[in-house]
């Protein structure tokens, strides 16, 4: 059971890192709209980006990387270094040397490397996470991750678009990031707070809801066939 709670807590952890970050990518858009929106091929992941994506996951799933957080932690340390070291590199040398003709692979491999490296590097910060408030308040966070992530739809097209205070384009970069951080941390404390009252999201009620079609969100249990013991479906 330990195990178990540590392991969701590196799980959260990271999604509630990922949500920040999504909201200071999205910052540029909700300001400026997107550039490059006839071209969105360009920023596509090819199928070979998703399948190895997908295996990766599918291989760390199977190895139990995240099962025992306490255990993994030094796989974690030496992961990130080997990882965002070279990564950095590769992507920079990709960008610096943009017209040589190995500047594109150098560019793919290099951010893939830094994708690895971050999971890897925020796995290691969020195993440790007993120690520090502000790390459980990520964790928080990645608990209620599609409510938070609609939440901040609903907070920047109401401040940036013509049916709130449109504000589209009028406040800058770095005032940008400033709001971006400012409403991450009002969703972390209130998504503490929430948590500490109720198991579970509105929005991830309703998706539990729709996936085990019950009203409680809970699998229905089936009598098992023959015997008299009931499974959970």
């Amino acid at each position: 059971m330990k195990e178990n709670r540590q392991r969701l807590a590196v799980v959260d952890g990271i999604r509630g890192c990922s949500l920040l970050g999504i909201l200071l990518a999205n910052m540029l858009i909700f300001q400026y709209g997107i550039w490059g929106k006839d071209e969105l091929h360009l920023y596509a992941p090819s199928a070979v980006d998703v399948g190895a994506y997908a295996l990766f996951g599918i291989y760390a799933a199977k190895a139990r990387w995240f099962h025992e957080p306490d255990r993994e932690r030094p796989f974690y340390r030496n992961g990130a270094i080997l990882c965002l070291l070279p990564g950095v590199v590769l992507a920079c040398a990709g960008y610096v040397w943009r017209d040589e003709a190995w500047s594109g692979t150098a560019d793919v491999l290099g951010n893939s490397l830094l994708a690895f490296g971050y999971l890897f590097a925020l796995a290691y910060v969020f195993s440790q996470a007993a120690w520090s408030t502000w790390l459980h308040r990520f964790a928080s966070v990645g608990k209620l991750s599609m409510t938070n992530y609609l939440m901040q739809t609903v907070i920047c097209t109401t401040i940036f678009y013509g049916y709130g205070l449109g504000l589209f384009g009028n406040i800058g970069v770095l005032a940008g990031i400033l709001l971006a951080v400012a409403i991450f941390a009002l969703q972390a404390a209130g998504s503490h707070w929430y948590m500490r009252r109720f198991r579970c999201g509105p929005i991830e009620k309703l998706l539990r809801m729709w996936t085990n079609v019950s009203f409680s969100g809970r699998p229905k249990e089936k009598a098992a066939v023959g015997r008299g013991v009931t499974t959970s479906a």
